[in-house]
């Protein structure tokens, strides 16, 4: 395992969730989109820096179940996680391009859902 590159996929995550605490202080209805997208996001490179932390190379998906997967049987504990997982995913595409459009619903509910995440697997990089 490469120390190094845990704490980049740590610094990427944070980035994100910065991110998202600066964007959630405007109007959340109007940049719905981006909020969820980085919600996706900081938990995803959280997840790929568990993985990489326990020496294996993260998949290279957007798909959170998929990543969760990858930690099970080192953490099976994290099978809590599953629904929050789930629930992100789409987020990671489905808003990002003409065509759909997240509500501010889905922005609050992804930020909680990100801010789960993040505080189960940062106890775990601990």
């Amino acid at each position: 395992m490469s120390v190094e590159i845990v704490k980049e996929w740590i610094k990427k995550a944070e980035e994100d969730w910065e991110a998202l605490m600066r964007l959630r202080s405007g109007k959340i209805s109007e940049i719905a989109d981006i909020i969820t997208f980085h919600s996706q996001q900081c938990a995803e490179k959280y997840l790929k820096a568990l993985i990489q932390k326990n020496g294996k190379e993260p998949p290279r998906t957007h798909h959170l179940s998929i990543l969760l997967d990858e930690l099970i049987s080192d953490y099976p504990e994290l099978e809590s996680l599953r629904v929050s997982c789930e629930s992100l995913t789409p987020y990671s595409v489905n808003f990002r391009y003409p065509g759909e459009e997240s509500s501010k619903e889905d922005a609050v509910e992804a930020i909680k859902l990100s801010r789960k995440i993040r505080k189960v697997i940062r106890e775990k990089l601990s």
